[in-house]
């Protein structure tokens, strides 16, 4: 490969230069609003993408403390379930751009190649403006709209912004224009405003305009071919200085929601709104039918209703529930009487049973019991998230009672509630029951119970009716367990029936269970060797399998590759990450691999591994193999140099990995050497390159990677750690060149720390050529971009 010459430094002039070509790009990275973007390969509206989210990233601390500064408020933890199932997961071209690229785009004709728009930071009336003229746009495909922690709230208008906002409208409404008085009246109107006079017509529309959150859910209501919404982290219902509650923003999300007949997927999570503000909202739910995926987490619907402010927009009277119902009581309406919801999250709620365990009460007249038990009687909810609330052993006997009957439920979370062994029993007694559960996931719930002679026997107890349990159960085919720190003697009485379920089950997370022992040097092989047997029977139906942080060592290695007639031979994607394997765990492994061909993806981070040589072995032979994750070992202190690069080789050989993780490694230039080849030869599938954490790596060597990639058509990610921070305008400007060449290229991080923001303009001006290689591609594409430099 020939190598190209690093960039030189760029003199004065050059800089001078290059800051009068880029200062379109330099305004549009001004502040913080910057927005995600994917355009569309066609205007086929029919045709939904919904890509990963790649980035071009530095870590720049210099930004820190600004990014601190505007921070919106802290958001929870996504749902993994409430997403839209239509969207479909593809490759894409990178695009980025600020909303000062919003106009481009519009006055370009543009607006119809748009179908991903997401910004995370504070939000102006003219960036409200400009979103709601792409959702007006008749030809717009806009699909998804995030504005997540962009403060979006009703806010007291500032005369300054009224009176920008109304010579702007002077110009878009000239006095003296016949029709202005007919298209301003439609416009006043159109906020439910009316129109006496050319000047008051003015004066209103500027108000309103100068209102972001009114502007984008006027546009909304109006709307009908958005999907997916998500408004998490905005304090929609957050108390003010006076400690008092202002739900306008609320009565007018739910105005929208009535209107609205599109959205599929709504996020509210991480908004306070409290049990009076989710009363509000489930009513406009109780109408809507089009939403199938609501994420109300993060709302503390089980707290206490606080003061509320004024508001002249409340309504006295509630015709659908006939009388003020909050919280958990007006999501148990929605249940009843919407017949499309189909997933609900309620994580980080308090949620609790508020009755005795062992008593009598079965907690019907609580809040809990009210919401739940409609589930009795109604059988549409598909997915239901309470994940880390605080249920405890009642709140899993409530649920367990409340859906023996269900036949809609097929997936239910319950991880982080403190079940403990008791409400393991009674979930044991829902498995037992249940004919539609498919996926039960009770991760960090404290299974394995207190210390003590009493409370283990306890614990054991309930481990082998939940193992009776499945043995009786039909039709889950997904269990996770991970981060209950069982010990090898209860969870060898969990996998006691493994064998018997193996069949049907399909995934299994076992994670951070302490399967052999508490430690290194500690071995116990009864659950592990129940499990090996099973994943070795002929009729074993288990694809995704989850051992990390089980302390498994060679010893375990070598029971899970001998054990049965076809050790693993199921398995697609198998996780055996921080188990202390060492050298001797992959040579065992290594044995086996060559033999598996479902297996398409192998975690073997956190092992210690310093020769990787039976693994390149294996990889040569196994057909399957596509993903590889060798991060944090010691691969780049292997005395025998060549091991690793023969790895390296192998991957870019054979045409069927996409893959390699090769990141905290100590990896040297002369690895890096054999790496930039893998960046000049690669083809496809080969898309994903993991290399931070590996500060050894010259800047040099990175520079030749880079360059590399200039000329491949295959890779898309690629990340990896600078050395030297102080050529920084040198790898900038060779991230610039490569990206002028690259059209596939979405995700690059060169692990840059900036110390000076002098360029800003260089950095603006990448995200500019990034966004017209998309363009001009007529591609797919999404970057997203938040405060950092691109």
């Amino acid at each position: 490969m020939t190598e190209l010459e690093r960039p030189s430094s760029p003199t004065q002039e050059a800089k001078r230069r290059a800051a009068e070509g880029a200062a379109a790009a330099a305004a549009a990275a001004r502040a913080a609003s910057e927005l995600n973007w994917r355009t569309k390969r066609s205007t086929d509206t029919r045709e939904l993408f919904n890509t990963k989210v790649p980035r071009v990233a530095l870590s720049d601390s210099a930004m820190e403390t600004e990014r601190s500064r505007t921070a919106p408020p802290a958001a929870v933890p996504h749902s993994p379930y409430c997403r839209d199932d239509d969207a479909q997961h593809a490759g894409r071209a990178p695009a980025v751009h600020s909303l000062g690229d919003t106009a481009q785009l519009l006055a370009a004709g543009l607006s119809d190649r748009v179908d991903d728009i997401h910004l995370d930071s504070a939000l102006s009336s003219n960036d409200a403006n400009l979103i709601a003229n792409i959702l007006a746009d008749p030809a717009s495909v806009l699909k998804k709209l995030s504005l997540a922690g962009a403060f979006l709230k009703p806010i007291d208008a500032d005369p300054s912004r009224v009176a920008a906002a109304a010579a702007a409208l002077r110009e878009e409404f000239p006095e003296s224009n016949e029709e202005t008085a007919e298209k301003l009246q439609a416009a006043v109107e159109k906020f439910k405003g009316e129109f006496t006079s050319y000047a008051k017509g003015i004066e209103y529309l500027a108000q309103k305009r100068s209102d972001p959150y009114l502007v984008i859910m006027q546009a909304l209501s109006e709307n009908h071919v958005l999907r997916e919404l998500r408004l998490d982290g905005n304090a929609l219902g957050a108390v003010n200085e006076e400690g008092r509650a202002s739900y306008q923003s609320l009565r007018r999300l739910g105005k929208m929601i009535d209107a609205n007949t599109s959205i599929r997927v709504l996020d509210l999570s991480a908004n306070p709104m409290g049990p009076a503000g989710i009363g509000i909202v489930a009513k406009a739910l109780t109408k809507n039918i089009a939403i199938h995926s609501l994420d109300i987490s993060g709302n503390d619907i089980a707290g206490e209703a606080g003061d509320e402010d004024e508001d002249p927009e409340m309504e006295e009277e509630d015709p659908v529930f006939g009388e003020i119902v909050q919280g958990l009581e007006a999501l148990s309406e929605v249940i009843k009487k919407n017949k499309f919801l189909r997933k609900l999250s309620m994580r980080h709620n308090r949620l609790k049973a508020e009755i005795d365990e062992g008593g009598e009460d079965d907690g019907v007249d609580t809040p809990l019991g009210k919401f739940l038990e409609p589930l009795k009687k109604y059988h549409r909810l598909q997915v239901l998230d309470m994940s880390s609330n605080e249920l405890g052993a009642a709140g899993a006997r409530m649920i367990a009672n409340s859906l023996f009957t269900n036949k809609s439920i097929v997936l239910l979370d319950l991880s982080d509630n403190n079940l403990t062994p008791r409400g393991l029993v009674y979930m044991a007694n829902l498995v037992a029951k249940s004919t539609t559960l498919q996926s039960l996931v009770l991760q960090k719930n404290d299974l394995s119970g207190k210390k003590g002679k009493r409370a283990q026997k306890e614990a054991h107890g309930a481990m082998l009716q939940f193992a009776a349990a499945l043995r009786e159960n039909q039709s889950l085919t997904s269990l996770n367990i991970a981060g209950n720190h069982l010990g090898p003697e209860l969870a060898a009485d969990f996998l006691s029936t493994i064998t018997d379920v193996a069949g049907r089950l399909r995934s299994i997370n076992l994670e951070s269970n302490e399967l052999c022992g508490g430690h290194i040097g500690e071995y116990d092989d009864r659950a592990i060797r129940s499990l090996a047997l099973a994943l070795g029977t002929v009729g074993c139906g288990l694809q995704d399998v989850n051992l990390a942080g089980n302390y498994i060592q060679p010893q375990g290695v070598h029971t899970l590759v001998t054990a049965g007639e076809y050790p693993l031979h199921s398995v697609t994607k198998l996780n055996l990450s921080r188990n202390g394997l060492s050298d001797a765990g992959v040579n065992l492994l290594g044995t086996c691999v060559p033999n598996l061909g479902m297996l398409t993806e192998l975690n073997l981070s956190h092992n210690y591994i310093l020769d990787p040589t039976p693994l390149t072995l294996a990889l040569r032979t196994n057909p399957s193999i596509r993903h590889v994750h060798l991060s944090h070992n010691l691969l780049g202190d292997c005395s025998a140099n060549n091991s690793l690069v023969e790895l390296i080789d192998v991957i870019g050989g054979k045409p069927q990995y996409e893959t390699l993780d090769l990141s905290f490694n100590e990896l040297r230039d002369d690895h890096a050497k054999a790496l930039a080849y893998l960046c000049h030869t690669a083809t496809p599938p080969f898309r994903t390159l993991l290399l931070q954490g590996n500060p050894a790596i010259s800047i040099d060597e990175t520079i030749k990677m880079l360059q590399a990639l200039a000329r491949n058509t295959s890779i898309r990610a690629f990340r990896t750690t600078a050395q030297d921070q102080g050529d920084h305008l040198i790898l900038l400007q060779c991230i610039q060149q490569t990206l002028m060449q690259n059209k596939t290229l979405e995700d690059v991080d060169v692990g840059l720390s900036l110390d000076v923001l002098d360029e800003l303009t260089l950095i603006a001006g990448i995200k500019q050529q990034l966004l017209q290689n998309a363009l001009n591609n007529g591609a797919v594409g999404s970057l997203q971009s938040t405060f950092q430099p691109f």
